[in-house]
């Protein structure tokens, strides 16, 4: 409300302040009693203007209230200047509490000291509440920011420190990998020279024990190379080599291993390939290698029935669907064994031996290779595994065709009798294939 400078007129005072929201009381400097008030005054009061008439500020107003307005009254008495929006607290009971804004300014514009002022007062408590309300919940949020920063700035420490340890423990391991792979070359080098009698004849007995040593040592050798392979991954230092090469030399390069496995065991296992002849771009070995661990998983997992791998295109993508009536895989462990070393049977005393690392492996490779591997099970009927890879979008008579990818030495090759020819694909869709 603007300040009126002129002397008291009650009847202009009225014209002017009785309209006002605000409670305004017209009041002698000197005693501090109202000469004017108008019907807001009841709001802070309780009185009505005429009550208010003659009376001091300390018999109408809480003490707070009125000793603070009488100091706002002396000095505006002494300047003569305006004092806007000073606030007060009361409690009117001991549950309560109350804010009033006083505002004060003089009554008179000859130059001498005011003998009255103009006092406005104003219940501000719903305000103050706000006010406090909105600090309280700016502090809070600024605490819980701050706690998330710590919280933000402690998860990126951890996750700083797990990745070191991660990065030294693929080291070490690649080390100890390759410190591991040296020797066991040499003793699968002296045993091919023993058993090819280089050093003598060999008995049938001494032949067996020499192949017992060559099985046992490729089998080490193929753990370390999936513990090399994993940790090259993780270190970003596994790379692509594209190659062109037919679906038909690929699929029959992995069946030819698979093939002995199955008959061993007396399973079904036949392919069905309908475009043998499409031209792939990718890397052979590596996609022969995640062929041969879904497919050798399935054989190993499998007591009786089938393993079937579907081969088809759509898209620019290749899918590779690995079918088995095997033990199958629990829901809660669909996700798990992708991970490193987690494998369905956790005992000391597993049915089905290796590392854990096949379906680990398998995975990474095919997301470098720009796809992935996908598995639908149910307990007791069996699994189907999904690779999915790029399949390059050319044509045999568009380039020729490298030769078929050579049967790798490490973790790709599942051990067992070599067959002495390799299994029929079923073309177009038809039945047919190894059994």
């Amino acid at each position: 409300m603007r300040p009126v400078h002129h002397q008291a007129d009650p009847q202009e005072l009225g014209r002017v302040f009785d309209p006002a929201p605000v409670a305004v009381a017209l009041v002698d400097a000197h005693d501090m009693t109202v000469r004017y008030a108008n019907s807001a005054m009841r709001s802070i009061t309780g009185c009505s203007p005429m009550e208010l008439l003659g009376r001091t500020l300390g018999d109408v107003l809480p003490a707070a209230v009125a000793n603070r307005s009488a100091l706002l009254i002396s000095e505006v008495r002494r300047s003569g200047e305006t004092f806007s929006r000073v606030e007060v607290e009361h409690h009117p009971t001991a549950d309560d509490d109350r804010h009033v804004s006083l505002s004060a300014w003089p009554m008179s514009s000859d130059g001498e000291a005011p003998s009255c002022v103009v006092l406005q007062l104003e219940d501000v408590s719903d305000e103050v509440r706000e006010r406090r309300l909105r600090a309280a919940m700016a502090e809070q949020l600024r605490e819980i920011n701050e706690h998330l920063l710590i919280a933000a700035l402690r998860e990126q420490e951890l996750t700083q420190m797990a990745e070191a340890a991660n990065d030294a423990k693929s080291v070490f391991l690649a080390m100890m990998s390759h410190e591991l792979r040296t020797p066991l070359t040499a003793i699968i080098g002296y045993e091919e020279l023993l058993a090819d009698g280089l050093s003598g004849p060999v008995t049938a007995e001494q032949q067996a024990s020499l192949e017992r040593i060559r099985h046992s040592a490729m089998h080490l050798l193929a753990l370390i190379e999936q513990v090399l392979t994993l940790t090259n991954i993780e270190l970003k230092g596994e790379t692509v080599q594209r190659e062109r090469f037919t679906l038909e030399q690929l699929v029959r390069s992995v069946a030819v291993l698979i093939s002995p496995l199955a008959s061993e065991k007396r399973l079904d296992f036949h392919v069905d390939l309908a475009d043998g002849d499409f031209v792939v771009e990718s890397d052979p070995l590596r996609l022969k290698q995640i062929l041969v661990n879904l497919l050798g998983n399935a054989v190993r997992f499998t007591d009786r029935g089938s393993v079937v791998m579907d081969v088809s295109r759509e898209g620019g993508m290749l899918t590779f669907e690995v079918r088995d009536t095997g033990i199958g895989i629990r829901s809660g462990d669909l996700q798990r064994i992708f991970e490193p070393f987690w494998q369905v049977e956790q005992r000391s005393t597993r049915r089905v031996g290796g590392s854990g690392l096949g379906l680990t492996v398998s995975r990474r490779t095919a997301q470098l290779l720009g796809g992935d591997v996908q598995v639908q099970s149910t307990p007791g009927q069996g699994s189907i595994f999904t690779l999915r890879v790029p399949d390059g979008s050319r044509r045999r008579d568009t380039a020729p065709a490298a030769g078929p990818p050579e049967a790798p030495e490490g973790p790709e090759a599942p051990e067992g009798p070599e067959a002495p020819e390799g299994p029929r694909l079923a073309e177009e869709g038809t039945a047919g294939g190894a059994r």
